[in-house]
């Protein structure tokens, strides 16, 4: 086989791993997403629809650090000696991106025609 060969066939193999890495990475970001949705949802029923429905890149960023956030301060809080400090500091956070979430939903609505006739 030429060397030729060679570098194309190892070519087309790291494009493949490649591939498959990206695609894994895609799945967790939006297995995070998923995850910060629901419990966003579950944190403020009255919202329930507009965060379901709302589906933008700012917003599924938000849900993303959201699930990610979550996640990080329930495997603190589970610790049998967690460090209150960090635990505090994700809480912290999570309050943080629920407002921010919030307020993203409410300019979303304000400048949204449709809005009322939607609800």
């Amino acid at each position: 086989m030429s060397s030729s060969a060679t570098r194309c066939r190892t070519h087309q193999a790291l494009a493949k791993q490649r591939d498959g890495l990206l695609r894994s990475i895609r799945e967790q970001m939006m297995d995070f997403q998923n995850v910060g949705r629901a419990r966003l949802m579950i944190r403020w029923p009255q919202h329930s629809k507009q965060i379901s429905d709302a589906n933008f890149p700012a917003f599924n960023d938000l849900m993303e650090a959201y699930g990610i956030a979550v996640l990080s301060r329930d495997e603190v809080r589970g610790q049998r000696k967690p460090d209150l400090k960090m635990l505090e500091d994700y809480e912290t956070l999570c309050q943080q991106l629920e407002v921010d979430s919030l307020k993203v939903l409410a300019d979303v609505a304000r400048h949204d025609p449709l809005a009322d006739r939607r609800a």
